[in-house]
């Protein structure tokens, strides 16, 4: 009788100890797995590529009476190279969700009508991209000014109706559709006016300054990176 007591006390005091382990096990990997990192997840945001930047080369034609008729019905024929800055995260609801990207651009902007026979310029300025759930496209718009340099002295002889001088000032909207092709690569499709003026800075004698109010279309292919 006394063996079996003693039996059953070891039994008891091994089934103590084993619970204890269990318990304390348990409660170490429950601690452990809170602060243990999720790799998966940590491994997920590391390869995500964060695109701010793209680069694009543009195209397109444009026709400057519009507002007025001057006799010069300038008709341009628009090539640039465009780099744009994403400066904030997608915010707002509604159709106003989106973002905003800062552009520069170069133009060599060829005179196929008019006094002079190039506008070569640089211009800034911002653009908002309306980026909505479930499209295929992203709307934007955009509002640039600048500054351009054409031959305009050079060709007074032939027209006195131009610029007024070589350096001249401009600025220009734009409203249109960004088409992704790839993660990359997109297609730019935009309407814009330009208005191109030497804001009064000279008035050449026996000559009248012109200004270029202009509608154009431009296609442009680009990539982000």
């Amino acid at each position: 009788m006394c063996i079996f007591l003693k039996i059953m006390k070891l039994r008891l005091h091994l089934f103590s100890i084993l619970g204890l382990f269990w318990g304390l096990t348990s409660l170490y990997s429950g601690v452990e797995a809170q602060h243990l990192p999720n790799i998966n997840s940590e491994v997920t945001v590391a390869t995500q590529s964060v695109k701010d930047w793209t680069v694009e080369v543009g195209t397109g034609a444009s026709y400057s009476n519009i507002r007025h008729s001057s006799g010069n019905d300038y008709k341009l024929l628009m090539n640039d190279i465009c780099f744009s800055y994403q400066v904030d995260e997608i915010s707002l609801t509604g159709w106003l969700r989106g973002y905003t990207e800062w552009v520069s651009q170069a133009n060599a902007n060829l005179v196929l009508q008019g006094p002079e026979s190039r506008l070569f310029g640089i211009n800034f300025g911002p653009r908002y991209n309306f980026v909505q759930e479930g499209w295929k496209v992203i709307p934007f718009i955009g509002a640039q000014v600048g500054a351009v340099f054409a031959d305009s002295r050079n060709n007074a002889l032939k027209n006195p109706r131009g610029l007024g001088q070589d350096f001249t000032l401009m600025f220009q909207v734009e409203s249109g559709i960004k088409i992704p092709l790839t993660e990359s690569l997109f297609l730019r499709v935009s309407a814009l006016y330009a208005h191109f003026s030497n804001g009064g800075l000279s008035e050449p004698n026996h000559r009248a300054n012109n200004d270029i109010d202009a509608l154009g279309a431009r296609l442009a292919f680009g990539s982000s990176f």
